[in-house]
């Protein structure tokens, strides 16, 4: 159950922890979403939890305007293909496009050079 990850308070930056076997969330990667790992789920309503652990816990505990698509928010998001949000989670796809302050900075899993 991911009670704990959720509740307030309990917020995180999920890149903080690495691990070097991560099964079967991903690869071992930083980017990895690692909570799942840590806390044992399986379940989709677990698995999006951690995603949203991962995707705004460092916003939260930071201060800062969580990067979602809405208007005003930061323009800094990532593309992948998937049949839905827990999927994604454990399979961690290759990031077909990588947006950062509303400029691509990666496509099909490379970094664009723009300097």
């Amino acid at each position: 159950m991911t009670a704990g990850v959720t509740a307030p308070g309990a917020g995180l930056p999920a890149r903080a922890v690495v691990f070097r076997d991560v099964r079967p969330f991903g690869s071992a990667r930083t980017t990895d979403i690692v909570v799942g790992w840590i806390t044992d789920v399986r379940l989709d309503e677990e698995l999006t939890d951690c995603y949203r652990v991962a995707a705004h816990g460092g916003a939260d505990v930071m201060g800062l305007l969580r990067a979602d698509l809405r208007a005003g928010a930061p323009a800094d998001f990532v593309l992948v293909a998937g049949e839905c949000l827990p999927q994604v989670v454990v399979d961690m796809p290759r990031r077909d496009l990588v947006v950062h302050g509303g400029v691509v900075v990666a496509r099909d899993g490379v970094f664009l050079d723009r300097r």
